[in-house]
């Protein structure tokens, strides 16, 4: 049931449904086919080269991410190139399981700050562990309305960033890895905004 499911106010004829189907989610994509990851045999690392050489210090595959307490949350995400009006945003349940949560799993290496999440398409992003220390919100997603991602959507995992432009939340994710200093993620690294902070 939506939050405001009971408010009596009418949505204004000719505007947008308050609940974006999967099928009329604005896409942003790099390539021009999205990657298509088979469910069996994937798996999520969790690595670190702050020790020396780089290692695994954790991986997990989708049953057992599923099998972590899940948050549900009503998600509006924009592009940061969408006009006002424009339609390169929308809203959507999501479903997954908080970073802070995982993270508490996996134990964060001594001198970490930063978590490069790279994806199958040859896109990354880094987020600072404060911020994700920060706000509960911050969601390793796994389904949308119910149901698994979309291949176009980022099956198997993708991650919510509060308050920030869809650049800046990987979709197709294939690893997490630890760091001791941010990195310019692939959009940034072409000239576009460092923190992309939603603007209302």
């Amino acid at each position: 049931e939506l939050p405001n499911a009971n408010d009596p106010l009418e949505p204004a004829p000719g505007t947008r449904p308050e609940i974006t189907s999967v099928a009329q989610h604005y896409r942003i994509d790099i390539n021009l086919l999205p990657p298509n990851i088979a469910a069996e045999g994937y798996t999520l690392p969790f690595t670190s080269a702050l020790a020396g050489s780089k290692a695994t210090l954790k991986s997990y595959t989708l049953e057992q991410l599923r099998d972590f307490p899940a948050i549900d949350a009503y998600i509006t995400m924009s592009c940061i190139s969408n006009y006002i009006g424009g339609d390169l945003i929308g809203t959507t349940q999501w479903t997954g399981v908080p970073m802070q949560t995982i993270l508490a799993d996996v134990g964060v290496p001594d001198h970490a700050t930063h978590l490069k999440i790279s994806a199958a398409d040859g896109f990354d992003e880094t987020v600072a562990l404060d911020l994700i220390a920060s706000d509960p919100r911050v969601m390793l997603c796994y389904a949308w309305e119910g149901q698994p991602l979309a291949v176009e959507h980022g099956f198997p995992l993708r991650i919510h960033i509060p308050n920030h432009y869809g650049m800046k939340q990987p979709k197709w994710i294939t690893e997490f890895e630890f760091l001791a200093a941010d990195q310019e993620g692939y959009w940034v690294r072409r000239g576009w905004d460092q923190q992309a902070l939603v603007r209302t």
